[in-house]
């Protein structure tokens, strides 16, 4: 119980003095429960804003684990599949920006893989193309020397001939062996 005395005053003179006695028993049993709620009321927000941070990290961690598997895809040289994109926050961004790199890298690979294909294409045209040549070069050859070979045997066998000829006209008939000779010059 609480207990306070205090003058009763008129002007400047005391005319009495009142007593108040207060219980505090209501006080304190209504400050007990305002406690015990106030606790309740803590614990529950505590346990809503762990759950609340426990999701938020979740969720951020969610995005960053998907942000890693990308770049994870991208050391292994897996270019195909995209970063999931959840949202357009800092994350997304960067997710954004991966996907962007990952796909000039497929492009220039893509690029890369029909420029050596077209290559190798030109090659193996350039190696037929060369034992094509070569293959007719040597078949010329060959047809060059034996037609050289006919036409010269042909052109010593008539100069045999026209020589015999002419030594078998000779002491005969030596105009003749002269214009024959004369032939055979033309001949040569």
């Amino acid at each position: 119980t609480i207990h306070v005395a205090a003058p009763i005053l008129a002007g400047e003179r005391n005319i009495g003095w009142v007593l108040i006695g207060l219980d505090t028993t209501p006080a304190a049993e209504h400050l007990a429960v305002v406690t015990q709620s106030g606790l309740r009321y803590m614990l529950v927000a505590m346990a809503a804003g762990t759950l609340f941070a426990w999701l938020l990290a979740r969720y951020i961690l969610r995005q960053l684990s998907m942000l890693l598997a990308g770049v994870d895809r991208l050391r292994a040289d897996r270019l195909d599949q995209p970063i999931p994109i959840i949202n357009q926050d800092e994350i997304g961004r960067v997710g954004q920006a991966l996907n962007r790199a990952m796909a000039a890298l497929r492009h220039s690979r893509n690029e890369i893989e029909r420029e050596v294909a077209e290559r190798w294409r030109a090659e193996q045209d350039i190696r037929y193309l060369s034992q094509k040549l070569i293959g007719s070069s040597e078949e010329e050859r060959k047809r060059i020397g034996h037609d050289l070979h006919d036409e010269l045997g042909q052109m010593i066998t008539s100069f045999q001939f026209g020589l015999q000829s002419m030594a078998g006209l000779l002491p005969q008939d030596p105009a003749q062996a002269a214009q024959l000779c004369g032939q055979l010059a033309t001949q040569a």
